[in-house]
């Protein structure tokens, strides 16, 4: 790293001349507020004390209510414009811009070849909130793009890297022209200080203000640290003297800014001949005619030395043509290398360009090949560290991080050549995600297709990378061709919104204005689609083609090429477009933002239509079977376990973790196979392989069997303390509500109060004092039923019954309730039949209006809710919402009470389905029940004491209501 940070050769002056009459930069308060808001407390800690964390909070959404606190942002604001102007001392710039340096691998490290890393500079999280506040003014935003357009695409462009590359094959569709890129060495370290804020100060008048802020960070030689062995900073031995550091909240505008001149030079020698030169931050790419080309990127080369003492390595330099022109290029090329990739001992040629290779099909798909290696290198280790210890970890890992490594190239790469990586990059998750689940769904195609489903089509969100790339590609497409060109506003022949491709063979291709009416022109010119009067076009570009198969083989797969929709009254966003008018629909998040998101609709609609695809193949199979009860049941709440973070009530042991995902998927349970297998019985039953038998035993056969418990107890307590952390009043077992009125009989007294052989009296599950709307707090009676699943719970009929098998359950409890009451009122009070005794009427004063006395809360076999249940959290979130957008500073209280309700969803639906899991495991475990021998489980700690005993189960000793009765 000592390299990467190079002694100062020339000394920045003292003074700017024109520096101080340049305008001055003004950080308000609404920049400090989207500044702070914006901060992720995920981000590297730099070289101070100051965490992300401690500026969040200075920008709540809820205003401040002391005065002092109202002007925390206001001196933050004062604290920005002041440092970005330079007005601090010295001293305060030497300290506040030292950095942390953290190298990062520029690639996978390779037996006998030097290992290069990328130099990071992490600041202090102060600095960079103030910073960030500068840059988000929106004039200074507009000037910098307005001056950076179109060559340099890496700084404030949305997409940039999708327009970059997608430009760029667009200009090489031209197979004699070829494609290099420049290798500048340790770009943004080694750029000459006092020249990047000459250039600054020289750029624009709008621009100029920013050389203050520049010159107040770069004059000082900055100290540099790293991490030491004791895990604390230490000196690295060098400070920062010239260029930015990379990382820092300046550094790609600074970088861009001072090779900007040249960049735009190079790009007006290229534009007569139909190329052009374009820039990711310091990935600089040119394409045009090799004898242009090359000579023109030598004189970007040698300018870029003498004015900013950036060195180009032109042997790391790289370039590419087509097979057929090969001689031009090596006529021209000169030391620039023809960068290639052997398959065996044949090469094949092409360039990196922002990541993505482009160049002959091979070297794409020998290039696709590697990537593959590289994560199935990172595969093989999680699955080694995780898979026999933690393998909830590797499952979020395989979720989150290693299921996403593969997508930039999808959606960059033709889908043709990415196919067979997409292909192998889904065996390499498949086994991973096999590995995390603990259960293989190989044999079970309905299980394997769920997998790639989302939670909200009864799925575990695993896509393959097979079903991704096509949207992906058009998705990507949808950003970067409609703003190659310049739009016009016809009536004025004014520019309305600068293209990044303006080129004459371009506008004949894409065709001006086309996408300002999709029904008129839209796609047509660009995909060359024969239009009426118009001769037979010629064929498209290569993007255009691959535009149009990817968009007829997704109709294709929905049916709609071939006719009718496979439903057609499932509605589609964008799939029922032909492809010349294909554009993606207005999406408004909850801030009311708008946003377009192509790869999204499609994604949605060809989801939603496999999704229908396998309900029909669920209702094909036989009336009463178990997979038909369990698609028709699960509902989002029996997913909880696919984001579930392992801490608190989310946290399984891997003997729960692996009866959750086979219950889930409705493959055997991994405890009860092999038990199945030998024909063991439990409780006089023989034990299946789903252990739906155990778990369903109730009555004398499992007497004195508590383990029934784990699933209700713990869930109970959680809906308590979940009711308390809202505010409400709120207790389990509340024995006190119907003891009154039995104590008035003294047969009840001696009976339920008495001493020896006395009979515990009825209770209730669970008594909370609420009301979320903000009035007066309403006592409220709830009843909880876990049920398991059994014909007599689950029927063929449950496809017609609102929520099926917890609905039926939920609409039955609070009569059954009330029967019971009723018998009490007959047994004790004599009360004649049709006439309310004390007890009922006890009941009744719980009764909502137009409701039941008793609220029930059901959950399923597969741990879906009853609408109760959804109904009390719902309530609880709603409760809860304000106080958490105070505390969290959420943009509005619909934001927070979202963000409550899926983080209650997660805990209750955990707990549920951990119960569950663990009711299989101890009843599977248990030896010489019922006849049937021994039932051994695995060597592996299940963790079934911990739950017993610990915070997830309440020791009580409860009887039903019947014995109650």
């Amino acid at each position: 790293m000592l390299t990467k940070h190079p002694r100062r050769r020339t000394a920045m002056p003292p003074v700017i001349p024109g520096l101080d009459a340049t305008d001055r930069l003004v950080v308000g308060i609404s920049e400090m507020q989207e500044s702070y808001r914006g901060l992720k407390t995920d981000k590297a800690q730099g070289a101070s004390p100051w965490k992300y964390e401690y500026l969040i909070p200075l920008a709540p959404t809820v205003p401040f209510v002391g005065d002092a606190a109202r002007q925390v942002l206001e001196s933050h604001a004062w604290l920005a414009s002041s440092f970005a102007n330079g007005d601090l001392p010295p001293w305060f710039y030497f300290v506040f811009c030292a950095a942390r340096c953290v190298p990062l691998r520029k690639c996978a490290a390779q037996v006998g070849v030097a290992e290069a890393a990328r130099p990071i500079g992490i600041s202090c999280a102060l600095r960079r909130g103030l910073t960030k506040g500068v840059f988000l003014n929106k004039g200074l935003r507009g000037e910098i793009e307005e001056y950076l357009f179109p060559q340099q695409l890496g700084v404030l462009v949305s997409a940039g890297g999708t327009k970059l590359i997608f430009g760029v094959r667009e200009l090489l569709e031209n197979p004699s022209f070829c494609i290099a890129g420049s290798d500048i060495y340790n770009a943004f370290n080694e750029g000459d200080r006092a020249e990047m804020v000459a250039r600054t100060l020289a750029s624009s008048s709008g621009l100029a203000p920013l050389a203050r802020l520049f010159y107040a960070t770069l004059a000082p030689k900055y100290p540099i640290f790293v991490t030491g062995k004791g895990g604390g900073l230490t000196p690295m031995g060098r400070d920062g003297e010239t260029g930015v550091a990379q990382g820092s909240v300046e550094a790609g505008v600074a970088f861009a800014i001072s090779i900007h001149p040249e960049l735009k030079v190079l790009d007006a020698e290229l534009r007569p001949y139909g190329g052009g030169a374009r820039a990711g931050h310091d990935d600089v790419r040119a394409v045009g005619p090799p004898h242009i080309v090359f000579p023109a990127m030598q004189r970007f080369h040698d300018a870029l030395f003498a004015r900013l003492g950036l060195v180009v390595q032109p042997a790391k330099c790289e370039c590419w043509i087509d097979e057929a022109h090969i001689d031009s290029l090596d006529t021209h090329r000169g030391l620039v290398t023809r960068s290639h990739l052997l398959d065996g001992v044949t090469p094949y040629y092409g360039v990196m360009c922002y990541g993505i290779p482009i160049g002959s099909e091979e070297y794409i798909k020998l290039a696709l090949a590697g990537k593959c290696d590289e994560i199935a290198c990172i595969s093989t280790k999680l699955i080694t560290s995780l898979s026999s210890s933690h393998k909830q970890q590797l499952w979020l890992l395989t979720l989150f991080s290693t299921a996403r490594k593969f997508e930039y190239f999808a959606r960059h790469c033709y889908p043709d050549q990415a196919r067979d990586a997409c292909t192998r990059f889904d065996a390499i998750i498949h086994t991973q995600a096999t590995h995390a689940l603990g259960v293989s769904l190989d044999d079970d195609q309905l299980a394997t297709a769920r997998l790639a489903l989302p939670r909200r089509y009864r799925g575990a969100g695993l896509r393959r990378m097979v079903d991704i790339a096509p949207a992906a590609f058009c998705g990507a497409m949808t950003q970067a061709v409609p703003n190659f060109l310049d739009i016009v506003d016809e009536p004025t022949g004014t520019i309305t919104q600068r293209g990044m491709l303006e080129l004459p063979q371009v506008a004949l291709v894409v065709g001006r204005n086309s996408f300002l009416d999709m029904r008129a022109h839209g796609w047509r010119s660009y995909l060359h689609l024969p239009r009426p009067g118009l001769p037979r076009p010629l064929p498209p570009p290569r993007q255009g083609q691959a535009f149009l198969r990817c968009w007829l083989e997704m109709q294709q797969e929905a049916g709609v090429g071939a006719g009718a929709m496979i439903n057609a009254d499932l509605p589609t966003r964008v799939l029922h477009l032909p492809p010349e008018e294909a554009w993606p629909m207005v999406r408004r998040d909850l801030t009311g933002k708008p946003s377009l998101n192509m790869q999204k609709d499609l994604t949605e609609d060809r989801e939603a239509q496999r999704f229908d695809a396998l309900k029909m193949r669920i209702n094909a199979l036989p009336r009463g079977d178990r997979v038909v009860h369990l698609v028709r049941s699960i509902d989002r709440n029996s997913s909880a376990w696919v984001a579930a973070l392992p801490i608190g009530y989310g946290a399984c042991t891997i003997g729960e973790w692996v009866e959750i995902t086979a219950r889930f998927f409705g493959v055997p349970s991994p405890i009860c196979v092999g038990l199945a297998a030998r024909g063991a019985r439990l409780f006089n039953r023989d034990i299946d392989v789903h252990g739906d038998n155990i778990v369903a035993a109730t009555g004398q056969s499992v007497t004195g069997d508590h383990i029934s418990k784990l699933r209700h107890d713990p869930l109970l307590a959680l809906l308590a303390e979940v009711a308390r952390r809202m505010g409400a009043h709120a207790r389990t077992e509340a024995g006190d509500i119907f003891a009154s009125v039995l104590a008035s009989n003294q047969a009840a007294y001696r009976l339920f109060f008495g001493g020896v052989g006395r009979r515990p009296g009825p209770k209730v599950d669970f008594y909370a004092e609420y009301d979320h709307w903000g009035g007066r707090a309403v006592p409220r009676l709830f009843e909880l039923k876990t049920i398991a699943f059994c014909p007599t719970r689950y029927k063929d009929t449950d496809g017609q019954y609102p929520q099926g098998a917890v609905g039926r359950r939920a609409d039955a409890l609070p009569g059954e309730r009330i029967k019971e009451l009723i018998k009490l009122d007959r047994d004790f009070f004599h009360t004649p039949a049709g006439q309310t005794g004390p007890m009922e009427a006890r009941a009744l004063t719980f009764c909502p209006p137009g409701g039941d006395p008793f609220t029930a809360l059901a959950v399923g076999a597969f741990g879906e809710f009853s609408v109760g249940l959804e109904t009390l959290v719902a309530d609880f979130a709603s409760m809860g919402a304000r106080a958490l957008r105070g505390r969290t500073g959420a943009p509005s209280e619909q934001l927070a009470r979202t963000a409550l309700l899926w983080k209650m969803r997660q805990e209750i639906g955990m707990c549920a389905l951990r119960g569950h899991a663990k009711v299989i495991i101890a009843r599977a475990r248990m030896e010489n029940i019922g006849g049937g021998g021994a039932a051994h489980g695995g060597a592996d700690d299940d963790g079934t004491e911990e739950w017993a005993e610990g915070v997830y189960h309440q020791r009580q000793e409860t009887r039903s209501w019947h014995e109650a009765a």
